[in-house]
């Protein structure tokens, strides 16, 4: 999708694979923006049925912001996600999750704030809420708050920020499109990789109030995400043989994500000791955080 402010175009976009009724609900909360000036892109990554078009198509047909794109083939999702990123022509742009919900005024906030805040920020979010698959909300806490108020304009100190709080919702917030395209950005199951390769480019800023809602896969999924703020004990686990061998494709995926998280920090404009001093840091939280998985426990006085 791409969105508008005075001369300024923003594209929030959705990448889309057979989920017609999630696509459907999408397009509901995007085209309800009380911010109107939108241009939204939905693709289509090759669904094995009609479904999705016809439904993108009905929304078409009462709003003509909306653009459609079917993929011939389906080249996984991260083709998808870099595909709608080039279709954008806006300065500001927003991927939609489609099992998000935002409320209305969602985009007109973040966009106010790009255009009233006296610093220069490269991507703005809100606060989320997680809720369960019936919209029904979990109880809030607070994943963006060291984000809040931050903001350097020395690069290493924003990096090593957001290795130390990464928060990973910031992947659907309000980027400067140029942001993104200056970079051969990285798309992978962990978020850290982009959100490096972005925030090189300058700050992220969080508003405190929950404009988002989050449907996670399990809500041991919400559980493990307090756990991450608050600390203790791992919600839910127990010293059992499954709970272990969970833990070897655990640590297959922290393995994976340190070998992107490493290639983007190499792609940075950086010298070489910043660099190697990132990847150390990247290397060192992600073991620590392996760690706590391995004896289930979080020390309270560790906020990430």
């Amino acid at each position: 999708s791409v969105f508008y402010l005075g001369n300024q175009l923003l594209s929030p976009v959705g990448p889309q694979y057979h989920r017609p009724d999630s696509l459907k609900r999408t397009l509901e909360y995007i085209t309800a923006q009380t911010y109107r000036n939108l241009e939204i892109i939905v693709s289509d990554n090759c669904s094995p049925a009609a479904e999705t078009e016809k439904i993108v198509n009905e929304f078409i047909e009462k709003d003509n912001r909306i653009q459609f794109f079917r993929q011939p083939e389906n080249k996984g999702p991260f083709f998808n996600f870099k595909f709608v990123l080039s279709k954008a022509k806006g300065d500001y742009f927003m991927w939609a999750a489609d099992d998000d919900k935002w409320n209305s005024s969602f985009i007109e906030k973040i966009m106010l704030t790009f255009k009233t805040e006296e610093k220069n920020y490269v991507a703005v979010i809100t606060e989320g809420q997680y809720i369960d698959n019936n919209g029904n909300n979990y109880d809030f806490f607070s994943e963006g708050k060291p984000f809040y108020n931050f903001y350097s304009e020395k690069k290493m100190n924003r990096l090593i920020h957001l290795l130390k709080f990464n928060y990973g919702n910031l992947v659907y917030g309000i980027f400067e499109t140029a942001a993104l395209k200056k970079n051969n950005i990285i798309f992978a199951e962990n978020e850290i990789p982009f959100l490096l390769q972005v925030m090189e480019k300058g700050n992220f800023k969080v508003l405190p109030d929950v404009g988002f809602y989050k449907n996670p896969p399990s809500y041991q999924t919400y559980l493990q995400a307090t756990w991450e703020k608050s600390g203790g004990k791992l919600p839910n686990s127990s010293f059992t043989y499954k709970y272990y061998k969970g833990l070897k494709l655990n640590f297959f995926y922290h393995l994976a994500a340190f070998d992107n998280i490493r290639k983007a920090i190499r792609s940075l404009d950086l010298k070489n000791a910043e660099k190697n001093y990132l990847i150390f840091l990247s290397f060192f939280y992600l073991a620590k955080h392996f760690f706590y998985f391995i004896i289930r426990y979080k020390p309270k006085s560790f906020l990430a």
